[in-house]
């Protein structure tokens, strides 16, 4: 079980972002998308598709559905592929935890796709390819660090885990973190957040930063900027009123974004609104480069509905991938 790239080789971890359909190309059906993993020198736009049986998505996701009766997976989604709709009372997070307790192996990956995926659904279904979109994956150093995940889920995010799309394989014990989160029980929301760090198989640091429902304070002003002591740039989703900038719970500032241009990273034509948008991802600001250029992916938004659900995101330090999404905010809400 690994993190495959773009041609099925192991890699350590990938970021994906996908376009808004019609983005760069009327001929652009929604599949289109950027990448960048460990080996990466810069964003680029991939000459693959989310909507066809290739890819770094699509040979991770094989990865993860896989048949060893030792493997399980934990696919939770706020919007699942069954139709229930949106889960107003459970977090606003979607993705999937992939362990293998025998071989002490783990994959997380983080996304931003509603009633996404089914059991063996490998590539984006119709319905999704009108919105960009965010994935993060990574490879775990072990067990542990997913049993502590699950721990942190249980206490913080509350996911609608969508129990007959997930698999629990049989030596996983009841005391388990793991086991509690896939049967739904033992979950007491935190009325503090907290930070799970961690690090992937080969050693690269992360933190996923979390918070429950019962916190009630915004996920990007109150708990991410604070957390990392920068300013941030983030575009997610936003419809409904939005949580000021600053307020008096946090020294730090968010900005929200209004405007992509991939001009900076080579791409003309390439532009799109924040309406278009359904990707969630945060970076510092310029001014705080030296606390650290802060890269976030997350699956919960910066809005104040969003203040009444557990969310969370996962938050590295990566230069170049850092840079390049910087250079395309062509425009945040504070500036003419």
């Amino acid at each position: 079980m690994n993190v495959k790239n773009e041609k099925g080789q192991n890699v350590d971890w990938w970021f994906i972002y996908k376009l808004p359909k019609h983005v760069g190309s009327k001929d652009n059906d929604g599949g289109r998308y950027l990448y960048y993993d460990e080996k990466s020198t810069k964003l680029e736009l991939s000459d693959l598709a989310l909507t066809k049986n290739e890819g770094a998505l699509y040979e991770t996701l094989e990865e993860i559905f896989g048949k060893d009766k030792d493997q399980g997976y934990i696919v939770y989604n706020d919007e699942n592929p069954d139709g229930d709709g949106d889960q107003q009372k459970r977090g606003h997070c979607k993705g999937i935890l992939c362990f293998n307790k025998t071989k002490d192996t783990g994959i997380m990956l983080l996304h931003s796709v509603p009633r996404f995926p089914f059991k063996g659904e490998l590539t984006l279904p119709d319905k999704e390819l009108t919105y960009g979109q965010t994935f993060l994956c990574i490879e775990l150093s072990g067990y542990d660090v997913i049993e502590d995940i699950a721990a942190q889920m249980l206490t913080q995010q509350n996911p609608e885990v969508n129990v007959k799309d997930s698999v629990l394989p049989k030596n996983i014990g009841k005391t388990e973190a793991l086991y509690k989160l896939y049967h739904e029980s033992d979950i007491e929301e935190s009325k503090k957040p907290s930070t799970v760090k961690f690090k992937s198989k080969k050693g690269k640091d992360f933190q996923l930063v979390a918070k429950s429902k019962v916190w009630n304070d915004d996920f990007w002003i109150d708990l991410v900027a604070p957390t990392l002591k920068v300013d941030m740039d983030v575009e997610s989703w936003r419809r409904g009123p939005v949580t000021p900038s600053k307020d008096k719970e946090s020294p730090d500032e968010i900005l929200d974004v209004i405007n992509i241009d991939l001009a900076p990273i080579g791409l003309k034509d390439y532009t799109w609104k924040y309406t278009q948008d359904h990707a969630k991802w945060g970076v510092s600001v310029k001014k705080d480069e030296k606390k650290g250029k802060w890269v976030c992916v997350a699956d919960i938004n910066c809005m104040i509905s969003q203040e009444k659900r557990g969310g969370g995101g996962i938050c590295f330090k990566e230069p170049k991938l850092h840079d390049n999404l910087l250079s395309i905010i062509s425009q945040t809400k504070e500036e003419k």
